[in-house]
């Protein structure tokens, strides 16, 4: 690195930056890095294969495109990891995440391609849009209990993700935020789930099994699609709306239920491409309205609706 860049840098937030001869970048000093300090720290991208951040740093950013860096240590002081912190850090192989840390910004390690485990701590309260999409070796993660919102395509593209726990106090799963999971098998949501988003578990390819919340209302536009192992499906009894295309592409749907007795609406195009299908079972006293799902010729030669005995005449 001799005569290329300077091995010491004082950054922006008076912090220090010292690069070794054998490739690792030390953050040293007391309080927060900023963004402005990514400026400064760029020229180094090319020859740090670890970054070492010392007791008293507070939050972490500006490692964006580091695309050499192997490994990163990080200290109990850390509370806050930046937005975009390690984006595009594509040789990244691990990571601590320290106890003390509660915020994880969007985009924190979207496009870690290599990056297959991470740990989460359990006081961790916030995770941004988009932080680990894109993370295609990430096969193991961990929700803590202290999580209520899983943020928009926060695992999106995350094909070796092959088991997500999602705990109780989550509460809302944003758009998009499980997209292309291609390795999960089961999912279940607890009864404190009251929103999930437009195509919040579209590409889900091994999805077989899924337990839907009691408090949903609506199914989303989008938000089955292409879920191609998907069997067969309960949608529960406060659900009064399922979008358009919400389960389009689920080629071995056979059945599905629902169990709401007020049905209001079933989205165009809902069951398009379910070449399997062959029941539907409405409990709804009055039929929903639908907006094109039957007009396919394959759905109304092959499916059969079941209705409840007495309100046949209406459905007729």
């Amino acid at each position: 690195t001799a005569g290329k860049l300077s091995t010491f840098t004082t950054l922006k937030s008076g912090l220090t930056a010292e690069l070794t001869d054998e490739g690792v970048l030390k953050i040293n000093g007391t309080g927060r890095m900023l963004t402005e300090d990514e400026s400064l720290l760029k020229s180094l991208r090319p020859y740090v294969i670890a970054i070492e951040v010392e007791e008293g740093v507070t939050d972490v950013c500006g490692f964006q495109q580091f695309a050499s860096v192997q490994y990163v240590l990080l200290p109990n002081s850390v509370c806050r990891i930046a937005s975009g912190t390690f984006k595009d850090c594509i040789k990244l192989l691990s990571i601590n995440i320290p106890e003390t840390t509660t915020e994880i910004g969007s985009s924190a390690f979207q496009n870690c391609e290599v990056l297959s485990a991470i740990v989460l701590p359990n006081g961790l309260l916030n995770i941004g849009d988009k932080a680990f999409m894109g993370c295609r070796k990430l096969q193991s993660i961990n929700l803590p209990s202290s999580i209520s919102i899983i943020a928009e395509s926060v695992f999106r593209n995350c094909q070796s993700l092959e088991s997500m726990d999602i705990p109780s106090s989550v509460t809302h799963i944003k758009e998009n935020a499980f997209k292309n999971c291609r390795s999960i098998d089961k999912l279940y949501l607890s009864n404190n789930v009251v929103v999930i988003e437009k195509g919040c578990f579209q590409d889900m390819k091994k999805l077989t099994e899924v337990r839907l919340s009691e408090k949903l209302i609506s199914i989303p536009s989008s938000a089955f699609e292409s879920c191609s192992s998907l069997n067969s499906i309960v949608v529960p009894q406060n659900v009064q709306v399922v979008g358009e295309y919400a389960f389009k592409g689920c080629e071995n749907l056979v059945q599905i239920t629902f169990l709401c007795q007020n049905m209001r609406s079933i989205g165009k195009f809902s069951f398009e491409d379910c070449d399997r299908l062959y029941t539907i079972s409405l409990h709804s006293q009055y039929p929903p309205t639908v907006s094109e799902p039957f007009d396919d010729k394959n759905i109304t030669s092959r499916v059969v609706i079941m209705v409840p005995s007495s309100s046949l005449s209406f459905y007729a």
